[in-house]
């Protein structure tokens, strides 16, 4: 509240200049990422988020700490493909959602990817991580121009 942040729904659609997008974590897209899948569907339980929450707060940063630990380590054996978004799922949130721009982090390769989806010119934003440096999408209302940008 005291930043006047709003926590929206994931996913959230917009409109933008005229424009409907949709913003979203990203991560529903990765379907053949299959171990992540179960692990987002345990995290998201209301009874699992009920009992970290009831633990004490050094007992919930170690459970944490070890989620992040044992993800690096899962990371490294998988392969680049299985942690990136599946395009049938993509297109199908396209057809959908009726829009033509997705924007969304989870895999964090930044980057815009643009296809035909059912005969539409559709567009895909993939923003970058916040460790290092951030990224975010500028939108030039006028034109449609679409710019990635990175900063420190």
């Amino acid at each position: 509240e005291r930043c006047h942040f709003k926590i929206i729904d994931d996913p959230h659609k917009i409109t933008l200049y005229n424009r409907d997008i949709l913003l979203m974590h990203g991560d529903t897209l990765c379907t053949d990422d299959v171990e992540y899948q179960k692990f987002r569907q345990m995290v998201r339980d209301p009874l699992w988020q009920r009992q970290l929450l009831s633990k004490s707060l050094e007992e919930r940063y170690q459970i944490a700490k070890n989620i992040r630990e044992n993800s690096k380590r899962l990371s490294i054996e998988k392969e680049e493909d299985i942690m990136d978004v599946n395009q049938d799922e993509t297109d199908r949130v396209f057809i959908k959602n009726h829009i033509d721009l997705i924007i969304h982090g989870h895999t964090h390769r930044p980057m815009i990817h643009q296809k035909k989806v059912n005969g539409r010119d559709t567009t895909r934003v993939v923003l970058g991580d916040w460790h290092e440096t951030g990224s975010y999408l500028r939108i030039n209302g006028g034109s449609d121009e679409l710019e990635l940008k990175t900063y420190r």
